[in-house]
């Protein structure tokens, strides 16, 4: 069975192509590009979890979690380069 990647170029292209969220909130495309290869890692953990844990509900409630953690951590950052 062929195992299929996804580069660290890839990645970035991704994160930072014209109309998406990030590259539209003016995150710098190396931060995209990381956010995105997290998330990834998230979504297939997630995904291998099920086989033995389906429970919507929690996974729903972790998703929202990251999603704080991840608009906290853009936050911070911005607020750290106006402090410089």
């Amino acid at each position: 069975m062929p195992r299929t990647t996804l580069s660290v170029s890839a990645t970035m292209s991704a994160a930072t192509e014209a109309g998406t969220p990030l590259a539209a909130s003016n995150v710098p495309p190396k931060v995209a590009a990381d956010i995105v290869a997290l998330t990834l890692g998230v979504v297939r953990g997630m995904a291998l979890r099920t086989l033995w844990d389906n429970d919507p509900k929690w996974f729903d409630h972790l998703f929202e979690l990251w999603r704080r953690m991840i608009k906290v951590f853009l936050e911070s950052q911005q607020n750290r380069s106006r402090l410089r």
